[in-house]
């Protein structure tokens, strides 16, 4: 049996941990992000009765 060298530097690094978690934080983050958008009510002002001035000077 071999023992890798401490010395040697890895042939390659595994990224497939930090992308299986990067997709699972944005699935969270998309599901907490459209709940909280749609209970979300907005009072709007309406618009004003009076016209508004033509120029100002």
């Amino acid at each position: 049996m071999q023992v890798q060298d401490d010395s040697k530097p890895y042939d390659s690094i595994n990224i497939t941990p930090m992308l299986d978690l990067a997709y699972v934080l944005l699935v969270i983050f998309i599901l907490m992000t459209t709940a909280s958008v749609q209970g979300l009510t907005m009072n709007l002002p309406s618009p004003p009765t009076s016209p508004a001035p033509s120029s100002m000077k």
